[in-house]
């Protein structure tokens, strides 16, 4: 869910100049109802939470789920974007991230990696991928004349 809420906030704050999104769901009215059984929903009727994989997660919070709309928000902030994917995801499918390529994201993959790119050689890509990305996006903004003024070094 940590995607489709930094997409939001990008649009909602223009002083982010860039995205990494991390197997971002884009789809979420497909995606949410499967993470959430009826227990869980039971809870949320009788406590007004839920225990969701020992997080807190409280009515408030699912209620906004239903307004969130990722691809929305990420063609409102018009900001270059990295987005990574695992081709092991069955949590969020690896075919989200194509919904965010289609909108101008560059997309990258890590072979297996699962969800949460469980295991040090899949963190050891996905760093990787991190900070070659925002070094080039920094990079970029140095050498913009727009931003530096003129001035660059």
């Amino acid at each position: 869910m940590g995607g489709a809420y930094a997409a939001a906030l990008a649009a909602a704050h223009p002083d982010i100049s860039t995205l990494a999104l991390l197997a971002p769901v884009a789809f979420p009215h497909l995606v949410f109802p499967t993470f959430f059984q009826a227990e869980h929903r039971a809870q949320l009727v009788r406590y007004g939470w839920m225990d969701w994989l020992g997080w807190p997660v409280g009515a408030g919070f699912m209620d906004s789920l239903n307004n969130l709309d990722p691809l929305v928000a990420f063609r409102s902030a018009a900001i270059p974007a990295l987005v990574i994917h695992g081709t092991g995801d069955q949590e969020v499918a690896p075919e989200n991230a194509y919904a965010y390529e289609a909108l101008g994201a560059q997309r990258k993959t890590i072979d297996e990696a699962d969800h949460l790119f469980s295991g040090v050689r899949f963190k050891e890509q996905l760093f990787s991928l991190i900070i070659e990305w925002f070094l080039k996006q920094c990079h970029r903004r140095c050498n913009d004349d727009t931003i530096t003024g003129g001035f660059s070094k």
